[in-house]
C-alpha cells in the first residue's frame, strides 16, 4: 500500500474516534433531555453513527483495495460496520419506545375510567375526555 493509502486510513480512524466522541456526548445529554430537543437529539446521534459506519466503509474498501490486504483488518471492519448498524437499529428502538410509553390498552382504561367517572358525578365528558387526552400527551413528550 501506497503511504497516501495509509494516511488516509489514519485519517479515517482519527475521524471514526472523534465521531464516537461526539456521539458518547450526544447520547448522554439525550439522557437528561425531553420533547423535541431529544427527538433532534436522536436524530443527531443516528446521523453520527451513519457516518461512522460509511468512513469505516471506506477504510475497508481501502484496505480491500492494497495488494497485500490484510485480511484480519477487513475482519475487524465488517465487524465494526455490524456493530454501528445494530447500534442504529438499538436507537431506533429506543426513539419508538420513548415516543409510545403509554400503550393503548393504558390510554383504552383510562379514558373509560374518565368518562364512567364523568357521568358519575354529572361531569361533562367532553371535558374528562380532553383530560385524559392531555395528560397522554404530556407523558408522550416528557
Amino acid at each position: 500500500m501506497t503511504k497516501e493509502g495509509e494516511r488516509q486510513i489514519r485519517e479515517w480512524q482519527t475521524a471514526v474516534e472523534d465521531l464516537k466522541t461526539a456521539y458518547d456526548s450526544l447520547q448522554h445529554s439525550i439522557e437528561k433531555t425531553a420533547g423535541e430537543a431529544a427527538i433532534a437529539m436522536q436524530r443527531g446521534l443516528i446521523e453520527n453513527l451513519e457516518d461512522q459506519r460509511r468512513i469505516v466503509t471506506q477504510m475497508r474498501d481501502e484496505e480491500a483495495k492494497k495488494k497485500k490486504a490484510d485480511k484480519d483488518k477487513i475482519a475487524s471492519f465488517n465487524s465494526q460496520i455490524s456493530q454501528l448498524s445494530q447500534q442504529i437499529e438499538d436507537v431506533f428502538d429506543s426513539f419508538k419506545k420513548s415516543v409510545t410509553t403509554t400503550d393503548f390498552k393504558d390510554l383504552s382504561d383510562n379514558l373509560a375510567n374518565a368518562l364512567i367517572e364523568a357521568f358519575g358525578k354529572g361531569e361533562s365528558a367532553a371535558e374528562s375526555f380532553d383530560k385524559v387526552v392531555d395528560e397522554v400527551m404530556r407523558q408522550c413528550c416528557s
